[in-house]
């Protein structure tokens, strides 16, 4: 009996579902472009971005402006809502355009399967920029110049294109950047094109392709530029960011924490698809494929805003400045609808003073229109309409405390406070009558005296801490607390200058502070050595020499000046310490002479009146703050000169003849001339 048995042969292995295309079985193979396509697009775009980072150096660009933060805030790229909107599109789908040109370029036919993306991206950025032309946002060679580079991007043969996509792709990065300037501008370039990479990567992986190895490649390369951008874009929130404390309450805060924080999110959600399993089955590949394409396209969704947000940041004014202890705090704010100014004076708790705009709109155009004649200004002017003053009950600021209402001071613009503000303090509520807001602050002490500010000579020491705050300083000292030796020279040299110009007496109006004291002192001992008199009570023949501060000088002009129109009044002139120039000072007076040690109609004293109404309408320079913005420049003081302010009538709404009075001259209504050369 023959038996047999049989056995049951084994099934054949399953094809694997992971294609292997390398030669050694490790899964990873060249670029199907070729590794040297790849390095040399690589190589392509690094020199394209070095050549824009040459660019922006040669035109001086990357220049850090003369200009501090707290200035910067106020100042508002001039630009429509719909160019912003207009800008957005465009960066967002060049860099599209630009980024699927260069993954075409490194992975080859794997990436072909985004071509429609890539030209509906070209065909979007094409008519954007278009209309960035009609607008007048950009010039029609620059206009042709792109198109040209994303039609080259979108029509032409895969390595021709690649080239064209290099091309684009720094050109948008120039046009993020050339609105910038110092190190922002930089930063806000590379991070430009990391991000236009990393985009081009992140929407090749989100296009569903039989090509498993460029998928992949794709999803290896979104993920690393997605990593490097949001390390550039740590540089963009430390060098264009906002203050910790702004963060989360401002625009420009919120957009740099999202160029850092996108990124990260864009590369977390291309992370999942990096992950390969050799056993799992096909329907587990399926799912796993289609879950991953759709996390691509989140992560490319989470990229497109992080660009949106490199072109936004371009129109968007600067950070406002941080609260730093002992250091004044200028800021805007926004109470309503209204767009104010604030300064706080530096404290370290107690009685602070507070300044707050008047709500007039800074016009840089009317305050550099005009000719000035000898320091007469002669701009233009339309009509004697002048708006109605602000409700100064319906203003007050807190400091968790009692709202302390806004008040008008003597000789100063603007609108003033004295408020207890707790030691530890971290904010003001100001309120207005169509809405309120908080300014972050910080105590700590400072050169200047905190009594000395919360008294009548505070606006004059708010002022100097303005104008050193500007010029970049590390904080002064209130003028009042003491007399200079500067102004005991120029206060000096005009008295010995008077006499000899035929001066027999003189009447002196000083008050209590330190620097007053001194300078009457000083006068004295040098009317005495020339022959002076010093009246002990006013004539009609004297000369008034008026060395107080801010407030007791405009009461004793507002007298003098009335009294002038009954009797005759200091024959022998009026006259005031350097000090005392400013415009609510001297509008007091009809007609007054100073010593200076500076023309104000020399180009640097009128830039400073310029600089002041890009922050507010009521701006107004003074002798104190120039002097600390010119010493924080490093300025020499100039000789002393004799100086004479007179006020000047105009025909009501006559062109061309406003008598200086626009925002920010240093005499509204009137002109100041020279009456002598440098006093010895």
């Amino acid at each position: 009996m023959v038996t047999s048995s049989s056995t049951t042969a084994a099934p054949p292995p399953k094809a694997s579902t992971h294609p292997d295309p390398s030669s050694d079985g490790s899964g990873w193979a060249g670029p199907p472009a070729g590794r040297r396509g790849a390095l040399l697009i690589a190589g392509a775009l690094a020199l394209a971005t070095v050549i824009g980072l040459v660019v922006l150096i040669t035109t001086g660009v990357t220049e850090t402006p003369d200009a501090v933060p707290a200035l910067l805030s106020f100042i508002a790229p001039e630009v429509s809502p719909a160019s912003v909107v207009v800008r957005i599109v465009l960066v967002v789908a060049s860099s599209l355009a630009a980024g699927l040109g260069l993954a075409r370029g490194v992975m080859g036919p794997g990436a072909n399967s985004a071509t429609a993306a890539l030209r509906g991206a070209a065909v979007v950025a094409g008519a954007a920029v278009v209309v960035a032309g009609v607008l007048g946002d950009a010039g029609w060679p620059a206009v042709a110049g792109h198109v040209l580079l994303v039609v080259g991007v979108a029509a032409l043969p895969r390595r021709t294109a690649s080239a064209a996509a290099v091309l684009l792709a720094a050109t948008v990065a120039l046009e993020v950047a050339v609105v910038r300037w110092g190190p922002a501008a930089v930063v806000e370039l590379l991070v430009t094109v990391v991000l236009t990479v990393a985009l081009g990567a992140a929407a090749v992986a989100a296009v569903r392709s039989d090509d498993a190895v460029a998928a992949r490649r794709a999803t290896v390369l979104g993920a690393a530029a997605s990593l490097v951008g949001a390390g550039v874009g740590v540089a963009v929130l430390a060098i264009d960011g906002a203050a910790p404390v702004d963060l989360l309450r401002s625009v420009r805060g919120i957009v740099a924490l999202a160029l850092v924080a996108l990124p990260l999110v864009a590369a977390a959600l291309l992370a999942p698809s990096l992950r390969t399993s050799p056993t799992a089955d096909d329907d587990t590949v399926t799912r796993r494929a289609r879950q991953w394409h759709e996390l691509a396209r989140w992560s490319a969704g989470a990229l497109v805003v992080a660009l949106g947000g490199v072109a936004l940041l371009g129109a968007l004014p600067g950070a406002p400045q941080g609260p730093q202890g002992g250091r004044a705090l200028l800021r805007p704010v926004t109470l309503g609808t209204e767009r104010e100014a604030v300064l706080v004076a530096p404290t370290a708790g107690g009685r602070t003073l507070v300044r707050l705009s008047d709500g007039s709109d800074p016009d840089p155009a009317h305050a550099s229109s005009g000719m000035d004649m000898g320091g007469m200004d002669m701009g233009g002017m339309g009509g004697m309409s002048t708006p109605p003053p602000p409700d100064l009950s319906r203003y007050t600021v807190s400091a968790g405390g009692t709202p302390v209402l806004f008040g008008t001071r003597a000789g100063a613009p603007g609108r003033w406070a004295v408020v207890d503000v707790p030691a530890g303090s971290d904010e003001l509520t100001l309120t207005g009558p169509q809405g309120s807001a908080t300014v972050p602050v910080a105590t700590g002490s400072s050169a200047a005296d905190g009594a000395t500010l919360a008294g009548p000579d505070g606006p004059e020491c708010a002022d100097a801490q303005f104008g050193d705050l500007l010029g970049g300083g590390s904080g002064v000292a209130c003028p009042s607390s003491a007399l200079s030796p500067a102004d005991a020279r120029t206060v000096t040299a005009a008295v010995s200058d008077l006499h000899s110009r035929g001066l027999r007496s003189l009447y002196l109006v000083g008050d209590d502070s330190a620097r007053s004291r001194a300078a009457v002192a000083a006068v004295r001992d040098t009317a005495a050595r020339v022959g002076l008199a010093i009246s002990d009570a006013p004539h009609p023949e004297d000369g008034l020499l008026v060395l107080s501060g801010w407030e007791s000088a405009h009461a004793t002009l507002t007298d003098v000046t009335a009294a002038a129109t009954r009797a005759p009044t200091f024959a022998g002139g009026q006259f005031l310490a350097p000090w005392l120039l400013t415009p609510g000072v001297l509008s007091a007076g009809s007609s007054t002479m100073f010593p200076l040690s500076f023309t104000p109609q020399d180009a640097t004293p009128r830039g400073y009146a310029a600089l002041l109404t890009t922050i507010t309408g009521d701006a107004a320079p003074s002798y104190a703050g120039y002097l600390a913005w010119a010493h924080a420049h490093g300025l020499p003081d100039g000789p002393n000169r004799l100086y004479a302010a007179a006020a000047i009538d105009v025909m009501p709404g006559m062109p061309g003849m406003s008598g200086g009075d626009r925002a920010g001259a240093w005499f509204p209504g009137g002109g100041i001339v020279p009456l002598s050369g440098p006093l010895s």
